[in-house]
Formats: C-alpha cells, sequence, structure tokens
C-alpha cells in the first residue's frame, strides 16, 4: 500500500515532467480560447481588452497585453470555466502565466456588484503582493465600480475600511486575523 505522502512525493517527481498537470487539466471539462466566449461583463471585458480611462491603468493593461493576455494562456483557457461555475481550483503554473489575472477576473465576474458585503477573499504570503494584486483588480474592474481593499494600512484604518464595506479583501493570513 502507497502512503499519501509517497503519492505526493510521486506526484512532486512527475509535475516536473508536466504530467501532473496535464492530468489536471484533462479532469476539467471545458476549455476556452478567448475572452469573448466567456461572455463577461461588458465593464469588465474593457478591463481585460485596456481600454481604461486613467493614466497609470493604461500602463498596466499595455503590460498585460504584452505578456499574451490579448487571448486566455493555458492556464486560463482550462480555469475560467471552472471558476466562473463556482468549482474550486488549484493552479500550479510558471511566473507570468497568468494565474492571479485568473482569479482576478473570475472573482469581478461573480460578485454582486450592487452589494457592499464582503464577497471575496485572497489571501497572499506577503504585503507587497496584497498591493499588486489590489492594483490588478483596480485595472482590470475599473469600469466596474467595484471596492477592493488590500490590508496593509494601520491596523485602525483598515478596520474604518472594511466596517465600510468592501466587496473584495486582500490581505496576509496575519493581517486578515
Amino acid at each position: 500500500m502507497v502512503s499519501k505522502a509517497e503519492e505526493i512525493k510521486s506526484e512532486k517527481s512527475n509535475s516536473e515532467t508536466g504530467t501532473i498537470a496535464t492530468e489536471l487539466a484533462s479532469k476539467l471539462d471545458e476549455s476556452v480560447d478567448t475572452f469573448d466566449a466567456l461572455k463577461l461583463k461588458p465593464d469588465l471585458m474593457r478591463g481585460i481588452y485596456g481600454v481604461f480611462s486613467i493614466a497609470p491603468c493604461f500602463l498596466i493593461a499595455n503590460s498585460m497585453i504584452a505578456y499574451g493576455f490579448e487571448r486566455p494562456s493555458s492556464v486560463q483557457q482550462k480555469g475560467f470555466p471552472a471558476m466562473l461555475k463556482g468549482k474550486d481550483l488549484i493552479a500550479q503554473a510558471q511566473p507570468r502565466s497568468g494565474k492571479t489575472t485568473l482569479f482576478a477576473i473570475s472573482i469581478l465576474q461573480i460578485i454582486d456588484h450592487s452589494s457592499l458585503n464582503c464577497q471575496a477573499l485572497v489571501l497572499v504570503p506577503k504585503g507587497e503582493l496584497a498591493l499588486q494584486i489590489q492594483r490588478v483588480m483596480k485595472a482590470l474592474g475599473e469600469d466596474l465600480q467595484v471596492s477592493i481593499h488590500a490590508c496593509s494600512a494601520s491596523i485602525g484604518e483598515d478596520l474604518k475600511i472594511l466596517k465600510r464595506g468592501v466587496q473584495i479583501v486582500v490581505g496576509t493570513p496575519g493581517r486578515i486575523n
């Protein structure tokens, strides 16, 4: 009988060759080739394709296009249909492959923009990453009028902002706790 630890060790060694990623991807029943195929909210589509009204976001949009996000990356092609249906997803991929954009777009599509209740919690290992994810989500969701807060200011300031109502909260586990 193979122990769970041995299975994990075996999966890790297989993941170097991409075997585990291929197995996981094959278990997802759908795939998309374009952002248009996702039938996202029009205001979110403007964020994806880089039609922003403020200059700093325009730079983010240009860099997204430069990284190949004019169409979904391979992790996004398989991940979007699952996430938009509310399924749990674990995605492991190379840096700059679109993982952040995958969950950011999915969250922005799913949340109820008319409610100021917290509807999504994004936990990250470092505060700098929380601020980076907040910037990406704000850029993508600029036309959605979504409220996103990265817990990184003073605890008192974070509490004031959270009490007023925020739809998406990003932060480290320690700060969120």
